[in-house]
């Protein structure tokens, strides 16, 4: 097949248009393929978003304070997370002033702050952290309502929790003030735990149950729940027959974290210990034991 001549022949403007396109393409090639990247590069950024579990904040000292003690020394804490164990109290910043008429009893809407008092309770309503009381601050914390009924988010106005939030410190005009950052809330003295994986409050009957079968079982009753620890009554002890006998005198057990105490073995020349460990939850305390052993044999030098 023979071409037009008008096709085939070079020119000026064939040449131009070629060096044109000799210079334009790399450079169009390579622009494309930094936005493909960047493309390449949010999409992943956004899927390990979507993907990636949250970060649990946890309290950077183990020990939990009332309002009073961390206000006496807060520099330690500053930008710290820590637990408060505290009264809610709301302070109203404001309310409407509509007369309410000889036989309402209230009929304004008032705003208030959500504030943490020591609990014993001395500190009624707080006008300043020098009183003992720190206000905790927030996405969705505060206090509302109307003027005879005052509510609060996300904790009820008189009611003792252990909060969990982010010590900050603030300079106005009056001087340095502290606030919390909210993160969680449990109630102060837990209703219940986890123990083993079983749920369990006051009053009930539960066997510790150990997986090795050289460990005897223990029958206790859940006395009580504190923040915590706990306190065992021991009911029944497991015997070398493997029957149960009654404790004859009555022995308590305080189980906190990291806390071991002697097991009787039912297999011989090895030493039990009953261990637990505690960890939080979603608010509750869960209990898990473990039975560490050593041989009772003397050892050979």
């Amino acid at each position: 097949m023979n071409l037009p001549k008008q096709l085939t022949t070079v020119t000026t403007l064939s040449k131009t248009l070629a060096i044109v396109l000799f210079v334009l393409f790399p450079i169009v090639g390579f622009y494309l393929g930094m936005e493909y990247q960047k493309a390449v590069n949010e999409t992943a950024s956004l899927e390990s978003d979507v993907i990636s579990p949250p970060v649990q904040n946890l309290p950077d000292t183990k020990e939990v304070f009332v309002p009073s003690i961390l206000l006496a020394n807060p520099a330690p804490y500053i930008n710290k997370i820590i637990e408060v164990q505290a009264i809610v109290i709301p302070e109203i910043f404001g309310c409407t002033k509509r007369y309410c008429g000889p036989n309402v009893a209230c009929c304004n809407t008032c705003v208030a702050a959500l504030f943490l008092s020591d609990p014993s309770g001395e500190t009624t309503i707080p006008s300043s952290n020098t009183e003992g009381s720190i206000r905790l601050t927030g996405e969705n914390v505060g206090c509302s309502g109307m003027d005879c009924d005052i509510k609060c988010t996300p904790l009820e106005k008189g009611e003792t929790y252990i909060v969990t939030g982010k010590l900050v410190e603030k300079t106005n005009t009056g001087g340095k003030t502290y606030e919390l950052e909210y993160i969680s809330h449990s109630p102060a003295h837990p209703s219940e735990i986890i123990f083993n994986g079983t749920r369990l409050k006051e009053g009930d009957i539960f066997n510790f149950s150990p997986k090795d079968r050289c460990v005897s079982d223990i029958q206790v009753k859940l006395l009580k729940i504190s923040n915590n620890s706990i306190l065992l009554r021991k009911l029944q002890e497991q015997g070398m027959n493997l029957e149960y006998y009654p404790v004859e005198e009555t022995e308590t057990l305080e189980i906190e974290h990291n806390t071991c105490i002697q097991a009787v073995p039912l297999c011989l020349d090895v030493g039990y210990q009953y261990c637990f460990t505690i960890q939080k939850s979603q608010g509750t305390l869960e209990y898990s034991l473990t039975t560490p052993s050593e041989s009772l044999f003397p050892s050979v030098q």
